[in-house]
């Protein structure tokens, strides 16, 4: 799978966490969120204080509760599959790659992408809950030996796609930084491919895709940018139960750290 786009899209995340970095004048403030959000209802700051202490007198913290703001969050950052996954994998592709000639045995790149986008609202002063779509990826890379240099070729890729329900509470604190932690399952689809290098077509020879149940843990800081959006900085460890490929010899469950950069509205 190609890494172009999703890195462009990378790219676009941070250029929106800039913008809305130099968005400090009110004017300015009020015409990004009109444009983003079409002039959606918008509570003033004592209109949402007075919100949250009424509905976190209900059950739960008022999780249930209507009328709270909406968040948008959108994140991009960098993957790491754990040791564990990038063994499972190595031995397996190695197992399938014999070494002789000119072919060294294809190897998991432990840098990728991993992009995220969620929906969700606010529930108190500390509590908020969103749906989150996240793909993550690594390449899969194939070393040719010519008897003097190595060169190295992309031959496939680990994708997953991953639906979670998350759950964050956030310290309120007096400053301008607001740490949070956070809990998440769902579920992922975990695709497989390999083989580009080495086809006559330059597709993959081989591809494989299980889904398997998710959860993740999340830790961060936001700093507010302006009334209505923060800019984030945050780790997340996703992890899966195992599963197994019918293209490969080995089962493994899942697991990576991934660190993110972004930007969250609330309106």
């Amino acid at each position: 799978m190609e890494t172009s786009l999703p890195r462009l899209a990378i790219a676009l995340i941070y250029v929106s966490a800039i913008i809305s970095l130099t968005c400090t004048e009110a004017k300015a403030q009020t015409n990004v969120y009109e444009y983003l959000f079409h002039g959606g209802t918008y509570n003033s700051d004592a209109e949402r204080q007075a919100l949250y202490t009424s509905n976190a007198e209900l059950p739960l913290g008022g999780l249930f509760a209507p009328g709270f703001t909406r968040t948008l969050t959108l994140l991009g950052g960098v993957n790491f599959p754990s040791a564990g996954v990038e063994d499972s994998l190595d031995q397996s592709l190695s197992g399938l790659f014999p070494i002789g000639g000119t072919l060294v045995p294809p190897t998991l790149d432990d840098t990728g992408y991993a992009l995220s986008f969620a929906f969700g609202r606010r529930h108190s002063r500390k509590l908020r809950s969103e749906i989150e779509v996240a793909i993550r990826g690594n390449d899969i890379n194939q070393s040719f030996f010519d008897g003097s240099s190595t060169s190295e070729e992309d031959d496939g890729s680990v994708n997953a796609i991953s639906i979670l329900k998350n759950f964050i509470h956030e310290f309120e604190n007096d400053s301008i930084f607001t740490p949070y932690v956070g809990v998440g399952i769902g579920v992922s689809y975990i695709d497989v491919e390999f083989g580009e290098s080495t086809s006559i077509d330059g597709e993959a020879t081989s591809q494989d895709g299980e889904s398997a149940f998710t959860y993740q843990a999340i830790g961060g800081v936001a700093t507010k940018l302006n009334s209505f959006s923060d800019f984030i900085v945050e780790y997340r460890f996703l992890g899966t139960s195992e599963i197994g490929f019918g293209s490969l010899d080995d089962s493994f469950s899942y697991n990576t750290s991934t660190l993110f950069l972004g930007v969250k509205f609330e309106y």
